[in-house]
C-alpha cells in the first residue's frame, strides 16, 4: 500500500513519480516477498489524505498506474474524495483503476481474502434489504 496526504499538485507530483516507481518496483521484483506469496498482485493507492490534486498530480497517477502494469499487477485507488473521483471520471482513469472506498476493502477485493477475524471484508450487495414477508 502507498499512502499519499496534502495536494498532489504540480510541487508534489515529481516526488511521488520518483517514490512511487522505487515503492513499486522494490515491492514487485521477482525476488520481493509478495511477488510468491500472491498471483496477481496490486498496489493499493490510499487517497483518503489528499487534499486537493491537479494535472500534474493526475499525471504521477498515470505514471503509478503504468509502472505497476508493466509488472503485471493491478492497481487500485482506496478513499478518493468526491472531488478527486471526479477528476478521474473526467479524465477516464475511473474506468481503467478501481475506486474502493477504504484500503481494507481494495486489499479484500484484490486477494479475495475473507480478512482475518478482526475485519470483514465487504461484499456487493452486503446492505440489509427488506425483509422476507415485511
Amino acid at each position: 500500500m502507498l499512502a499519499v496526504a496534502g495536494d498532489l499538485d504540480f510541487a508534489s507530483a515529481d516526488q511521488l513519480r520518483l517514490h512511487g516507481r522505487e515503492l513499486v518496483d522494490s515491492a514487485l521484483s521477482p525476488q520481493g516477498p509478495d511477488r510468491v506469496a500472491q498471483a496477481v498482485p496490486v498496489v493499493v493507492l490510499d487517497a483518503s489524505q489528499i487534499a486537493f490534486v491537479d494535472s500534474a498530480g493526475l499525471g504521477a497517477l498515470v505514471t503509478l498506474l503504468k509502472r505497476t502494469l508493466a509488472h503485471r499487477a493491478g492497481f487500485s485507488i482506496a478513499g478518493a474524495s468526491e472531488p478527486l473521483r471526479a477528476r478521474l471520471s473526467t479524465t477516464g482513469l475511473d474506468m481503467v483503476v478501481a475506486l474502493h472506498s477504504t484500503v481494507d476493502e481494495a486489499v479484500c477485493a484484490a486477494t479475495g481474502d475473507p480478512a482475518p477475524a478482526a475485519r470483514r471484508c465487504p461484499v456487493a450487495g452486503d446492505t440489509p434489504g427488506p425483509r422476507a414477508g415485511a
